[in-house]
């Protein structure tokens, strides 16, 4: 199982050697087993890669994230190939009736209130029993937006004087957005392994994002990556208000962290693909029930 996420930030080759990662810099050589990495971070223009283990990385199916001159995740490499059945796949996707759809968008909902609840209790807020009460009464596309009322009261207990809109020298949102585009990067790679077009969103619809589905599947995942950066915010010791080195190496290992997934503790980036695999039963059988669900431990 991948244990690894891995953060270069400074010059550096990586080459395919010796069935390994190799990845050389000034301070040494690092080799790096594929069955080991759950992915790879570039948070610097100074980082070149060969074209054999580009290759490589897609096969087996090593998240690979760029960063932009902010140093916030801009995009990923996506394995071509997909699912042996790939072309059933799309056919299911684009068959999807809106019953389902509807059902599944209450289960993502219901899960994401739910955990939300649950890092709450974590931390002790007494408020954690309104948002479990909110979850289960999520109905078929959560026609009363029982998300957005459950996150006002979420993100005001989690992160005081939290607004969700980003403003200058925000750290809080920067983390967010930083641990939200990690998640979206490994569902998407998972979804077009196992065959699905990420576009094809089951509610997410807009013409211009190219992951819809990605950002539908995300939604009961994201209490994860909150969970991680209240962990971390309450832990930092420096004082600068914008994202350091230290801060994106430990959102990266929001990749290896662990959760609970149909009753076993694993960690997160295993945890997606089993995920994307109840989600081809779900829409194969058209039952909602069957998508597993995300816990925090």
């Amino acid at each position: 199982m991948a244990w690894r996420a891995v953060l270069l930030t400074g010059r550096a080759r990586l080459r395919l050697n010796q069935q390994c990662c190799l990845v050389e810099r000034d301070e040494g050589e690092i080799r790096l087993a594929f069955e080991d990495l759950a992915g790879v971070v570039l948070d610097t223009p100074e980082v070149s890669l060969s074209s054999a283990l580009l290759a490589r990385f897609a096969r087996e199916k090593v998240l690979l994230v760029t960063c932009d001159e902010r140093h916030l995740p801009n995009g990923a490499l996506l394995p071509l190939q997909g699912h042996f059945r790939q072309l059933a796949t799309l056919r299911r996707q684009l068959a999807l009736p809106l019953k389902t759809k509807k059902r599944l968008w209450q289960r993502l909902i219901a899960g994401k209130v739910a955990n939300q609840g649950r890092v709450l209790a974590r931390f002790g807020h007494k408020e954690a029993s309104a948002l479990f009460a909110m979850a289960e009464r999520v109905a078929p596309g959560d026609p009363d937006n029982i998300e957005a009322r459950a996150a006002r009261d979420y993100f005001a207990r989690l992160f005081p004087d939290f607004r969700r809109r980003p403003r200058e020298g925000d750290l809080c949102n920067a983390m967010l957005n930083y641990a939200y585009a990690l998640l979206r990067a490994g569902l998407a790679r998972a979804l077009v392994a196992q065959g699905f077009h990420p576009a094809l969103g089951i509610w997410h619809d807009s013409v211009d994002n190219p992951f819809n589905l990605a950002d539908d599947l995300v939604e009961p995942w994201r209490p994860l990556a909150d969970l991680h950066v209240a962990h971390h915010l309450g832990a930092r010791q420096s004082a600068p208000d914008e994202l350091t080195t230290e801060d994106r190496r430990e959102l990266a290992r929001l990749l290896v962290s662990e959760l609970r997934l149909d009753g076993q503790i694993t960690t997160l980036s295993w945890a997606l693909e089993r995920f994307v695999d109840s989600f081809l039963l779900a829409i194969e059988q058209q039952r909602a029930e069957a998508l597993l669900l995300p816990e925090p431990v």
